[in-house]
């Protein structure tokens, strides 16, 4: 018999979720692009690496769609996108959440161009990688997408 025991991972916590969708407000009213489709398209270009890294089940699955890419599959597009609208931030673990909020927002800042604020100011954040509370910086080009 082997007992394992692990350290229970906290889901992201509500407070990260409103955070979220306030930072897809403000890029909504900065670029007119709609908050659904921005959610989407985060979640296909930094949510779908968490949970590939982080869960083998999942990366299993995206190498077998990769596959189908590869082999000219016409079904390869509609499972992708169904793969990546039923990704969900909600199983995130705090940590997880606090990475892709990290990516959500250099993305905001670098390429869209675009400085969210966290309702207490318009000063740039980043969130604190470690411990996945808020910690207020200028983001700097060597910390974005380490």
């Amino acid at each position: 018999m082997v007992v394992r025991i692990d350290q229970k991972q906290d889901d992201r916590s509500t407070a990260q979720n409103r955070l979220m969708w306030m930072w897809l407000g403000q890029i909504e009213k900065k670029t007119g692009q709609d908050k659904d489709s921005l959610h989407y398209e985060f979640k296909k270009r930094f949510l779908i690496y968490i949970y590939r890294r982080d869960d083998q089940e999942f990366a299993e699955t995206c190498n077998a769609i990769a596959m189908l890419k590869q082999n000219e599959c016409e079904e390869y597009r509609v499972i992708a996108e169904q793969v990546i609208r039923l990704c969900s931030t909600t199983k995130l673990s705090v940590k997880q959440m606090t990475e892709y909020l990290n990516y959500v927002h250099d993305f905001a800042v670098v390429r869209l161009g675009v400085h969210v604020v966290n309702g207490f100011g318009d000063v740039s954040m980043r969130l604190d990688r470690k411990h996945g509370f808020l910690h207020f910086l200028l983001p700097t080009i060597n910390n974005i997408f380490r």
